[in-house]
């Protein structure tokens, strides 16, 4: 399922509330982002995360990113919810940034080398450009199911793609700038992107 909105897997669900809003839902909770503007770079204004029907605002400019990469891959990557985050279930969310125009994201982590079964994880993507499409999304390993995958596709603004387990490079078009909000489900230790 590349290049929709709304997505539905069997414990990772990905909505869009409106223009400049997306929730994603795990296993009895979820984590809403808000963003300034309705096209172009994703630019968080705000975050809710829900457990069981409680709500709470997560600070969104007490959120320090991590520089991940260099040069080509260089990239700002803010982890609004991590295994720190009290109470959480399982999801893991958060947002990346490239540095720069026509970027590439670099390798994944360790574990998603090691292709499982039941991994989910979905992108919505904010392009900063006006071209169409704006990024290529790699996809390289197994789906959710462990049928193999290993094909490009294009994505545009405000698009989601599902995202295999392996290996999963974005790359942004001439004059693009890729942002994109990620989330998955940390159903094991070992699949925690932040020890």
């Amino acid at each position: 399922m590349k290049n929709s909105v709304d997505i539905q897997l069997l414990n990772l669900k990905l909505e869009r509330l409106n223009d400049s809003a997306i929730k994603f839902s795990g296993i009895n909770e979820s984590v809403s982002f808000t963003f300034a503007s309705s096209s172009g770079v994703l630019d968080v204004t705000g975050v809710e995360y829900e457990l069981d029907g409680e709500k709470s605002l997560i600070d969104v400019p007490s959120v320090v990113p991590a520089i991940i990469g260099s040069g080509a891959t260089k990239r700002s990557v803010f982890h609004f919810l991590d295994k720190q985050f009290a109470g959480n279930r399982g999801l893991r969310a958060g947002i990346t940034i490239h540095g720069a125009e026509s970027q590439w994201s670099s390798l994944p982590h360790d574990f998603e080398l090691n292709l499982e079964e039941g991994f989910e994880e979905v992108f919505f993507y904010g392009l900063g450009s006006n071209a169409i499409p704006g990024a290529i999304q790699v996809g390289r390993g197994v789906w959710q199911d462990l049928s193999p995958v290993d094909e490009c596709w294009f994505v545009g603004d405000r698009q989601s793609s599902i995202i295999p387990m392996g290996y999963h490079p974005i790359v942004g078009l001439p004059g693009t700038t890729v942002s994109y909000c990620w989330a998955y489900i940390a159903k094991h230790p070992h699949w925690e992107k932040v020890k």
